[in-house]
């Protein structure tokens, strides 16, 4: 079962809109100390942030977008950008806050919908982000709106519908290289979590095919060979990972896996308290944390590490799915299977359509 955490739409698919729709305020020639000058130099920033999904470049564009907001409180460009760069560092309260205030001085700004969009989806606030995805769905149908539609339906447990539309995003994205290659290892991933091996296998290679610098599909191509049986092969495609990303999260995640279903204990427990501590790491630094990290290693790892990751996420999004399951399965790993229970009854709150959801589930209820 993998524990890799659900596809990646946040920031990554925002570019397509940034590069189709932003005010590139920076070629207008305005003095560099004004508003608009300073959102044109933190535009580039941030771009350049969501095609390498980069917190130092999230968090740098954030700054410039902040100095423009010191000047002109309600700057839409400025709510905007800052909005996105929220999203890329997991602070969603605050991307929501911004994302809304920008389409309330833009009502027909689709790439400020699509970040209030992603912020009530990862915040648990379900019908909101189904409200306003109806709005962006008629203002601007194509490859944001259906990316989120998946998104939203993957996390709501209609793994079928989520791939329909991951599939219409494609679509959308044709002549768009990245773009097209992001969303090919999306379709892989959602293809794995569906069962359909070959079908992942062929989608994560042409992913690779049109952009090889996606480890996400280089991991997940190593999942399916893993899942095949292939246990040291699936390591051996790893390592061409970590020569590139020697901290690669999800590649961590699927090494801790297959350290512990051939027993290496010691491997597996010393990928996943990895990822836990790049986790904390990055909340130290004021970053935001995926519930992806805490699954390793109150799994394989530290069970109180990994608790220590989940109560950090818990706290800031308590309704989301994902964040749920990780907080229940945490509190179960310590020994606290009661308080398991309730945490769980929001992570099936659309019932229960995942492999490792429901092994865990059936755990937590049996102790």
């Amino acid at each position: 079962m993998r524990f890799a955490s659900l596809p990646g739409y946040v920031p990554g698919l925002l570019i397509v809109c940034l590069l189709a729709g932003f005010f590139l305020a920076w070629s207008s020639g305005r003095p560099t100390s004004d508003p608009s000058s300073l959102v044109g130099r933190a535009d580039p920033i941030l771009i350049d942030g969501l095609r390498a999904d980069d917190t130092d470049l999230f968090a740098q564009a954030h700054g410039i977008y902040l100095e423009a907001l010191e000047q002109q409180s309600s700057h839409p460009e400025a709510l905007r950008g800052a909005a996105i760069a929220d999203l890329g560092l997991h602070r969603f309260s605050l991307a929501l806050e911004r994302a809304t205030a920008a389409t309330l001085l833009r009502p027909d700004d689709h790439i400020a919908l699509a970040a209030v969009v992603d912020a009530n989806i990862e915040l648990g606030n379900y019908a909101a982000a189904e409200v306003e995805l109806d709005r962006l769905l008629s203002l601007r149908p194509g490859l944001e709106a259906s990316s989120r539609l998946s998104y939203l339906r993957q996390t709501m447990g209609d793994g079928e519908g989520a791939l329909q539309a991951m599939w219409q995003a494609r679509a959308s994205a044709s002549g768009l290289v990245q773009e097209a290659a992001r969303i090919d290892a999306l379709i892989g991933e959602l293809e794995f979590s569906l069962g359909n091996d070959a079908a992942a296998a062929d989608a994560y290679r042409q992913a690779i095919q049109t952009d090889p610098t996606r480890l996400d599909a280089a991991v997940g191509s190593a999942a399916v060979v893993f899942r095949s049986g292939d246990s040291l092969t699936a390591l051996a495609m790893l390592d061409d990972v970590y020569a590139i990303d020697p901290g690669d999260t999800a590649a961590l995640i699927l090494e801790a896996e297959i350290a512990a279903s051939i027993g290496d204990v010691d491997r597996a427990g010393r990928a996943a308290n990895a990822v836990a501590l790049d986790a904390l790491a990055e909340h130290e630094a004021g970053f935001g944390i995926d519930p992806s990290a805490a699954l390793p290693a109150s799994s394989w790892g530290d069970p109180e590490l990994g608790l220590q990751v989940a109560e950090i996420i818990h706290e800031a999004r308590p309704d989301n799915v994902r964040v749920a399951h990780a907080y229940a399965w945490a509190l179960h790993q310590v020994g606290r299977s009661d308080e398991a229970v309730t945490a769980l009854d929001v992570a099936t709150r659309f019932g229960i359509n995942d492999a490792v959801l429901a092994a865990h589930a059936a755990e937590i209820l049996a102790s």
